[in-house]
């Protein structure tokens, strides 16, 4: 209702994705990226979304994306992790709404490679799988997708120097970043999108990583399924 009005109101849900392991899914906010990304395609009068979603990645993120979202004049919603992540950024960075940041950049002049936008606690579970990839030939670009409406524009054009292909990872149920960039490579990009999220009712587990085993999203699934698609 809130939103309906125009209030420039900010939200923030915690224990987002499946990675809080042990309080299981009861507790897991996994169906909220589609149902506020499909708010965020609709414009209010101010003519921003009508929500910005938003999924920090590390402290820092999530810091200075509070800061963001205190200076926006619309509504945003901040998905909080409950998982503890290691500090990806510099306590000077911004992130500018509709944005993308490149964590980790492919090697020039490899012959197979492919672009990975992940978001939230996936971008390191990304970042450690590409590594894997690297030891077998494969080289990957890995971006943090952390917005939503974010500039598919950009990415699909940094797609075209890593083998036309993308590869989206996120630990929540359909209706997110893959299907954000999926349906603006559909308007004939010639960007092959390939996308990894929730297809099963996830259990709790003693670790992040035993529920991301359990619902295909480990770092051995992210290779697998990159190595596939190039």
């Amino acid at each position: 209702m809130a939103i309906i009005g125009g209030s420039n109101i900010k939200l923030v849900g915690t224990h987002c994705g499946v990675t809080l392991a042990a309080d299981g899914p009861s507790q897991m906010a996994i169906a909220d990226v589609g149902f506020m990304r499909a708010i965020a395609h609709a414009k209010d009068h101010r003519g921003n979304p009508a929500i910005t979603v938003l999924t920090p990645s590390d402290p820092v993120s999530t810091y200075n994306i509070v800061l963001e979202m205190a200076d926006h004049t619309s509504a945003c919603y901040l998905r909080a992790l409950r998982a503890d992540t290691a500090v990806l950024y510099n306590e000077t960075e911004m992130f500018p709404f509709g944005g993308h940041k490149v964590v980790r950049k492919a090697v020039e002049g490899a012959a197979r490679k492919l672009l990975i936008a992940a978001s939230g606690y996936m971008v390191h579970t990304a970042l450690a799988a590409a590594k894997t990839l690297a030891a077998q030939g494969v080289e990957s670009t890995v971006i943090d997708a952390y917005c939503l409406p974010m500039d598919t524009g950009a990415i699909l054009q940094l797609a075209q120097a890593h083998g036309h292909t993308i590869l989206t990872v996120e630990d929540n149920f359909i209706g997110g970043i893959g299907s954000e960039l999926a349906e603006a490579a559909a308007k004939g990009s010639g960007i092959k999108v390939q996308s990894l999220f929730l297809r099963n009712l996830p259990k709790s587990g003693k670790t992040a990583e035993d529920v991301l085993a359990y619902c295909h999203l480990s770092e051995s699934d992210i290779v697998s399924a990159a190595a596939a698609a190039v």
